[in-house]
């Protein structure tokens, strides 16, 4: 497909001939042969069959999860949990699924991993999807305040590009039509925060303050397209603020590939050279779209970038489905209530989606 809204694109051979760059992936070894997306954990409590029978557990990161008769994602949908809810872990982790009990006893069964945070555990989350089927996805953060490129949005609706974005709560009641627009392209749209805050410098309170700020203003305007995901502001986080932010139900999301495109002297090629030359599967990129050169820096590159991925024989896929092992999407697990609106439904793994007897938000 040709786009038509930026200016010419470099020759397509320059991916060819550019050396691709070292990549140092940091990958968990047993959920990598399980399939499952990559989550920053401790290694022991990867590596080492843990049984966890009769610990607390939340669960995060979507408005519902599925519980399914046996661990596997073709196996029987028989119940969902809401997001916050409480379960008990009710046996060792099988194929990236654990087994639970409801807190009201009247549903057990297995619940996707990631989905559910273990206390006295660090809180999982998402730097980088499994690889082994090619897949890439956009991460566009919103909060640097400036205009917002809806050059950017009319580029990844032209390619069919799945993309996912994450506003800040004070950006969204600014300009609560910025993330309409959102909206009616269908992209999802989870939290950047509320504000510019350091969080690792800030006290509990103010980052749980923070997150609901933000959640409560972008809810309001996204309604079903929003997802309890979060990324950090300058992708600054630790452990203490992940673990907060999972308690309130969000999946923290991160990324190893950055455009650097916030600044106003942003430049076209610079993007495309932090991100094509490092690209790798399962990677997750981040950039902008309301940066002061956006239109002039982003909105040039990404184009370029489509194109060049593409030329690779990448896939574009929203941060949920990049949560989820190959060949899951979210359309695979979702009523069409929902998956109507997820750009990943255009994506080639969602041509084969299955049928479930009960399909929700994830897992």
């Amino acid at each position: 497909m040709e786009a038509t809204l930026a200016p010419a694109r470099p020759d397509p051979a320059r991916t060819i001939r550019r050396p691709r760059r070292l990549l140092t992936v940091v990958a968990l070894l047993t959920l990598l042969l399980a399939g499952l997306p990559v989550v920053n954990q401790p290694a022991a409590a990867v590596q080492d069959v843990v049984d966890y029978t009769g610990t607390g557990a939340l669960v995060l990161g979507a408005e519902s999860v599925n519980v399914r008769d046996c661990a596997g994602f073709d196996c029987d949908t028989i119940g969902t949990l809401t997001v916050g809810e409480r379960v008990v872990i009710a046996g060792p982790e099988e194929d990236g699924f654990l087994p639970v009990d409801s807190q009201t006893g009247d549903l057990s069964g297995y619940a996707y991993a990631l989905y559910i945070s273990i206390d006295g555990l660090p809180a999982p989350w998402l730097e980088e999807g499994a690889a082994g089927c090619n897949r890439v996805a956009l991460a566009f953060n919103i909060g640097v305040g400036q205009p917002f490129d809806y050059g950017i949005l009319a580029t990844l609706q032209e390619w069919e590009v799945p993309a996912t974005f994450f506003a800040m709560g004070w950006t969204t009641d600014r300009d609560p039509e910025t993330v309409q627009a959102i909206v009616d392209a269908g992209f999802p749209i989870g939290t950047h925060g509320y504000s510019s805050i350091d969080l690792p410098t800030s006290s509990d309170a103010d980052i749980v303050a923070d997150l609901q700020s933000s959640a409560d203003s972008i809810r309001a305007v996204a309604g079903d397209n929003w997802i309890p995901y979060h990324t950090p502001f300058a992708a600054s986080t630790d452990e203490r603020v992940r673990t907060l932010i999972s308690a309130e139900g969000f999946l923290p999301v991160g990324w190893r590939i950055s455009a650097a495109d916030y600044a106003a002297d942003a430049d076209p090629d610079a993007i495309w050279e932090r991100v094509v030359p490092n690209i790798y599967d399962g990677a997750i990129v981040e950039m902008h779209i309301d940066a002061p050169n956006s239109a002039a820096s982003t909105g040039v590159a990404l184009p370029w970038i489509i194109e060049a991925l593409l030329a690779r024989d990448y896939q574009f896929v929203t941060i949920p489905d990049m949560s989820l092992p190959c060949g899951v999407t979210t359309s695979d697990l979702e009523g069409g209530s929902t998956a109507d609106a997820t750009p990943a439904a255009t994506t080639p793994e969602a041509s084969g989606a299955r049928t479930n007897p009960v399909v929700t938000a994830a897992g």
